[in-house]
Order: structure tokens, then sequence, then C-alpha cells
């Protein structure tokens, strides 16, 4: 969990704007808490964005959210698979679809995740063909989609990247440059659309191997 919370709150600083923070005073504790149910509200207007898209899918077994944690996930009241290395205090959730594992990354343009054995041995696997959708949200840093583009590129899975937060964040412009340049480098079989809702922002980039690409941005 402590790993965990120490991404949580480089996210808090970043969109805060805060350089230092003294994480034992009872002032930060309260306000990055506040902070924390902040992201979970704006969380609810980003999934009707993905509602409004039709990626319904991401509500199925079939779809693996990948890298988050209890307080930023958004799948937990679904059927999705939940793979992470943050899998502590996930209430409500079969733990037949929770997954740990220490990450997952592309072999030749193949989604692979590598997980440790019982005896601290680190194993990669492909995921099954079954799997067709990887998602993720509010990416801890850019290394946590690097070379999703390429799965996305070699067709092996459809893939959902998205961002969220408040307009008022300090780092709303440089996530939203991110998520754009993540979706120059993908092929034309994307949707990528933008929802602006009492002062929250939700932008969603996603597989959509029907269709051309069409980039709406308001």
């Amino acid at each position: 969990m402590e790993d965990y919370m120490k991404l949580l709150i480089e996210q808090f600083k970043a969109a805060t704007g805060t350089k230092n923070v003294d994480e034992e005073s009872q002032e930060f504790i309260l306000e990055f808490a506040d902070w924390v149910r902040s992201r979970m509200k704006i969380s609810n207007q980003y999934i009707k964005l993905l509602e409004y898209m039709d990626l319904e899918k991401f509500k199925e077994s079939s779809t693996i959210e990948v890298g988050k944690g209890c307080y930023d996930s958004i799948v937990i009241p679904y059927q999705t698979t939940i793979v992470t290395p943050f899998t502590d205090n996930f209430e409500g959730v079969n733990y037949d679809r929770l997954i740990r594992i220490e990450g997952l990354a592309q072999v030749k343009g193949e989604p692979t995740i590598t997980y440790s054995t019982s005896a601290n041995k680190l194993v990669d696997v492909k995921i099954p063909p079954q799997v067709r959708t990887l998602m993720t949200q509010n990416p801890y840093t850019k290394a946590s989609i690097k070379d999703w583009n390429v799965i996305h590129n070699k067709g092996n899975a459809d893939i959902i990247v998205g961002i969220y937060g408040s307009v008022y964040d300090k780092d709303a412009n440089d996530k939203l440059r991110h998520i754009e340049t993540f979706a120059k480098d993908l092929d034309d079989s994307i949707i990528l659309d933008t929802a602006v809702e009492n002062d929250c922002y939700s932008v969603i980039v996603a597989s959509d191997k029907k269709t051309k690409k069409r980039i709406k941005v308001k």
C-alpha cells in the first residue's frame, strides 16, 4: 500500500502545484483525503464519457484494467478483470478477478504480464487471446503506458487510455499534451473524445477497429 500511496501523493502534488508535503501532518492528511474523494467523484463523469463513446466493453471480464489501486480503479462495480501491483483494500471485489502483478509490457506487440512466483522468481506470461482490451486512466507516469501504442497498432489487443481531473489542476495541460501525443502514435483505428462538465474534464482515446480515426476535441 505504501508504494501506491506515494504514487497518489505525487499526483496530488502535480495537480495542486504543491512542491513539498509533510505526510505526517494532520493538515496534509485531511487535504489529501479530500483530494482523493474529489477524484473518485470526477471518475463518475469519466465513466459517463466511456458510455457515451459506446465503450461498454470496459465493464466486461474480457477487459483488463491495468495498474490501478483501490482509490482510482473505476471498474470495481463491474466484471472487469483487475491486474495491478496494488491489490490491497479492494472492497467488494471477487478475488478471482483481482490479479497481483509486477508489471505489464509488450513483447513483439503482445501484451505480457510479469508476476512473482512463490519462490520470488519473476515470470513473464502472455495475456490470453480471450482478453481483448487493456485499459488504464490517469497513468502515474509517462512510462506507465509506454509501448501501449504498439499493442494497439499490432492489433493484438484493443486499448482504452484516458485522463480526468479538475480544469483548475496545475497539471491539466501537461496531461492533455501527453495523451494527444500518445494518440498520434496510434494508427487510424481509434476514437478520441473529450468532455468538460462542472469544471471537470475527461479525455479518452480508444481502439475502434470498425472505423477510421475520429477525433473530437471541444
